[in-house]
Order: structure tokens, then C-alpha cells, then sequence
């Protein structure tokens, strides 16, 4: 399937009684849920024992993809100028490619990113 072919299926199948303002919130709110799903599948598997479901994490980037077309879509944007976006800010953030230090201290935001205290164990936390 096409780039656009996938815009068309999402033209097609989403809600059509909803003002802009809902349909955004809709589509805004699916693309995090189904992005959780996602990684809930992920995290069973890394940190539960649960056997990894390749085919349950890629329904579930399919349905993100889904409502993340329709966000671009209602904001007249499409997924190649997402990706140009994207990879412009990377450019300017990691250069060289991912540094943690570069991750703190970004290039294309006013201020570092402070760093904080992370807990070893429970008995730590305040």
C-alpha cells in the first residue's frame, strides 16, 4: 500500500459528524492511545516475560498511523512534510548522530534541559 492510497483508506473511514475542533481532539487523542498500545505490547514483552506480538505491535502502529494521518490531514499537512520536519530539527539536534549530551543540551531550544536526580530504589525516593 501507497503513502496515499493509506491517506485515502483514512478519508474514507473517519468520523465525518464531528466539527474541525472535536475531530482534532479525536484524532489527537487516538494517535497517543494507540501509541500506548503499542508500547504496553512492548513493555509485556521487555519487562513482563510476555513473548513478543509482532503482528499486535504492528496493528497498533497501524491504527497510530491512522490517526496521525487524519491530525495531518485536518491541519492541511501531509506525512512526507512531517518527515522533512522532522528530519531538519534531527539535523540541527544530532548532527553527528544521537549524543546524550546533545540530547540535554539541544540546539534548536532556548534553554538545557536541567538535569535530575534519578532514584536507585524505592528507599530513595523523598
Amino acid at each position: 500500500m501507497t503513502v496515499e492510497e493509506f491517506r485515502e483508506v483514512v478519508r474514507r473511514v473517519r468520523s465525518k459528524n464531528l466539527t474541525a475542533r472535536e475531530a482534532l481532539c479525536l484524532a489527537g487523542m487516538g494517535m497517543h492511545g494507540e501509541a500506548g498500545e503499542a508500547a504496553e505490547v512492548i513493555k509485556k514483552h521487555v519487562f513482563h516475560g510476555h513473548a513478543l506480538n509482532r503482528d499486535k505491535v504492528i496493528s497498533e502502529v497501524g491504527d497510530t498511523l491512522f490517526y496521525a494521518f487524519w491530525v495531518l490531514d485536518l491541519i492541511d499537512s501531509s506525512l512526507g512534510e512531517a518527515m522533512e520536519m522532522n528530519e531538519a530539527k534531527m539535523k540541527v539536534r544530532y548532527p553527528e548522530g544521537f549524543t546524550c549530551e546533545e540530547s540535554r543540551v539541544r540546539k534548536d531550544e532556548e534553554q538545557p534541559r536541567p538535569m535530575i536526580k534519578v532514584h536507585n530504589s524505592w528507599d530513595d525516593l523523598p
